[in-house]
């Protein structure tokens, strides 16, 4: 529809309306005599004003200024949230002229009118030509595509302040676009992020995305609530951004966030009390529906099946109830439960049946795109390539949390000499890199190159050889460095496979025995590290996948329960530890048929520090890989025929 001024048209955020709503109405528009009735949701109470006078501008030609005049050619009115009265409305609605009702909260649209009315509209983001329009009838201007797309992104109330009557647009986007000034200590330190704008999310974002299109479908009646996906479990090391991202999924949804955590629910008081309010959050969840319900540390309901005895009936009182909650024996249509835990697998395993907490995403620690992503989000401008270069180098294994206190400490320094923050002001906030000592930087290629070696004699494939040439003091871990594998899609994984995969594991404590004469602590104390990893993959080979001296297999959870297994069954941890001794053996007779070249490749990866597969590949062609067949497939597959004549 072709837009035209109007003088009653007096702010943006009418404009925006009254541009929104001429499209919306364009099938009736002009058409006199006939009778309408059209239903608008706002997500938001101050704007159903806006929408309220917009309506009657361009239905009636001028506003009502809210009377209610006998003979009103249209009817417009906004309902408060909480206040509909259905008889009232079913009055007004019979009415032989076109009627709009503005919804401030869309439970309280009746059932009946939302399939009978001729207009049902959830107002949500304008697009950019409505945002076009609504400049063009503030300034006269047409803006660009761009400058459109900046206003979108402002909130309603900064625009309404920046577009004035009589203002050009060209010093309306000048004023947009200067930083806000605010009175707290660090002005740009929590930005309103929406799921839209996450960094380092991956899965999670693709989830709230989804939901925040099956929220809009739900408030217009289009999707039941069946159809939406009502509870997630978000799973990472602290610092990760698992409440941020409910607060932004809260934002981008406008659905309110209701916080709680058994910690905090506990600490009411006995059982009852602790019921209680575990009762009253998920009522204050319905009552505010569509909401969003967090679960802060969820892995504090426990689970039942590791439960002391002493404890157990409360402990099972609790989740029974919890899981009562968020089953829908109680409903909670409406309610969208986010369960956020550092420690998944003390979760009870119930709470992750369908129609409980049907998906489990974890968040990692950001990689060296999304901590760059997230650095820019706090700090409000892109450092340089050199110190972006820098920044990754020494933020390594960092959270989020972690990169959000960097920003606010270069923006303090900044502000302290009155100034703009700049990159050099993050550099000078960072903790200064230390030179990696020769000792350790030959031990640590020594080590890697034995991974290395070893792999490449059991045929597998390499990605990339790294070592680092520096370290950051005030790192959560000290990274010395690594091998990536390549391992193909659906590897098939035999006996063999594991015996080799321990092996590798064990290269790099052979490498170093056998050159340097010793190995250091770096190779255990960690879950990750080489020989809790090893003992991992021989464990499961004994006790669970029925690859060792039984075919007994045991379900087991987690790293606990193997761990629990090893202490319970004495010969279960001999049997282990002969695995590991046999493939240390293994590994070290492998790195003595191929010393020198891994002697070479040791020369050259402390001088190049890393290497990529590519060059790996061109180095090994000029040598021959010696290999041993105590893990071929043949060999294992007589193993397994011993086993069992």
């Amino acid at each position: 529809m072709k837009q035209r001024f109007s003088k009653s048209v007096t702010s943006f955020p009418m404009a925006m309306a009254y541009c929104h709503l001429a499209r919306v109405f364009r099938p009736f528009k002009g058409r006199s005599g006939i009778s309408f009735l059209a239903i608008l949701e706002v997500p938001d109470a101050e704007l159903s004003y806006y929408y309220n006078r917009a309506a009657e501008l361009l239905l009636a030609g001028k506003p009502s200024y809210k009377t209610r005049q006998i003979g009103n050619p249209v009817l417009v009115e906004t309902i408060k949230r909480g206040s509909a009265k259905f008889d009232r409305i079913l009055v007004d609605s019979e009415e032989h002229r076109p009627t709009v009702w503005v919804f401030e909260c869309f439970k309280d649209v009746p059932p009946e009118f939302r399939a009978a009315a001729d207009i049902y509209e959830v107002i949500g983001q304008p697009d950019i030509e409505v945002c076009r329009a609504a400049i063009y009838q503030m300034t006269g201007t047409l803006a660009s595509d761009h400058d459109a797309r900046f206003v979108l992104k402002q909130s309603w109330k900064r625009n309404a302040a920046a577009f004035r009557r009589g203002r050009s647009l060209q010093r309306t986007l000048h004023l947009l676009r200067q930083p806000p000034v605010f009175a707290k200590p660090f002005p740009a330190g929590e930005p309103s992020i929406n799921i839209e704008e996450l960094v380092g999310y991956e899965e999670a974002r693709d989830w709230g995305l989804k939901l925040i299109k099956d929220i809009a479908d739900y408030r217009a009646g289009r999707l039941d609530w069946c159809d939406v996906d009502p509870g997630v479990l978000l799973s990472g090391p602290p610092g990760t951004g698992k409440t941020r991202f409910a607060e932004a999924l809260s934002r981008s949804t406008g659905m309110p966030l209701i916080c709680g955590s058994p910690g905090k629910w506990q600490s009411a008081g006995h059982l009852g009390d602790y019921l209680g309010e575990i009762r009253k959050a998920f009522d204050e969840s319905r009552s505010k529906a569509p909401a969003i319900l967090l679960i802060d540390e969820i892995e504090g309901f426990g689970n039942r099946s590791k439960a002391d005895r002493e404890n157990r009936d409360y402990q099972c009182q609790v989740i029974n109830f919890a899981l009562e909650s968020l089953d829908g024996a109680v409903s909670r249509e409406g309610v969208v439960v986010i369960g956020t835990t550092n420690f998944p697998e003390r979760l009870d395993p119930a709470f992750l049946r369908p129609g409980r907490l049907d998906r489990h995403i974890p968040i990692s620690l950001p990689d060296p795109d999304a901590r760059i992503g997230i650095l820019e989000q706090y700090l409000g401008f892109k450092p340089s390539t050199e110190e972006t270069d820098t920044v990754v180098l020494m933020t390594e294994d960092w959270s989020g949390a972690q990169l959000r206190q960097l920003a606010r400490d270069a923006r303090s320094m900044a502000r302290r000499e009155n100034r703009s923050a700049v990159g050099t002001d993050v550099l000078d906030n960072l903790p200064e890199p230390l030179p990696m000592p020769a000792e350790r930087l030959m031990a640590t290629a020594t080590h890697e190159c034995g991974h290395a070696i070893v792999g490449l004699s059991v045929g597998r494939q390499i990605e990339k050889i790294e070592i680092f040439s520096h370290f950051s003091p005030n790192s959560g871990s000290l990274r010395l460095g690594g091998v990536h594998f390549i391992t193909p899609t659906l590897q098939r994984r035999t006996i063999a496979y594991y015996l080799d995969e321990i092996a590798i594991g064990l290269g790099g404590i052979a490498a170093e025995l056998e050159i340097l004469g010793s190995y250091d602590d770096s190779s255990a104390g960690q879950p990750t590290s080489d020989l809790p990893r090893a003992t991992h993959l021989a464990t499961l080979m004994e006790a669970v996948l029925g690859m060792g001296d039984t075919l007994i297999s045991e379900t087991c959870e987690d790293e606990a329960d193997l761990a629990s297994l090893r202490l319970r069954n004495p010969n279960l941890w001999k049997r282990v530890d002969a695995v590991l001794i046999e493939q240390m053996q293994r590994a070290i007779r492998l790195i003595r048929l191929n010393r020198s070249t891994i002697d070479a490749l040791v020369e050259i990866i402390v001088k190049k520090k890393s290497m990529s597969g590519q060059e790996l590949q061109a180095f090994i062609l000029e040598r021959v890989i010696e290999s041993d067949e105590p893990a071929t497939a043949d060999s294992c597959a007589d193993h397994d025929a011993a086993r069992l004549i």
